[in-house]
């Protein structure tokens, strides 16, 4: 197998896995479920839904993972 061919796998594989993560946070930042990040694997709905996710505002506040760092 050509290494360009792993090289990709491997940053695909990173690239996943942060997007997971940041969603997960985001979702506990906004109190959401965490199993939401599911949805991100379906066509449309789920770029859709990041795009939500991700300008939706915080919990005023602190919630069950802790204060909020902006105010």
């Amino acid at each position: 197998m050509p290494l360009i061919l792993i090289a990709g796998a491997v940053i695909v594989g990173v690239l996943v896995c942060s997007k997971i993560a940041v969603t997960i946070r985001r979702a506990n930042d906004i109190s959401v479920q965490q199993a939401i990040w599911l949805a991100l694997f379906l066509p449309f709905i789920g770029q859709f839904l990041e795009f939500v996710l991700y300008v939706m505002p915080g919990d005023i506040g602190s919630n069950r993972f802790g204060a909020n760092p902006i105010s």
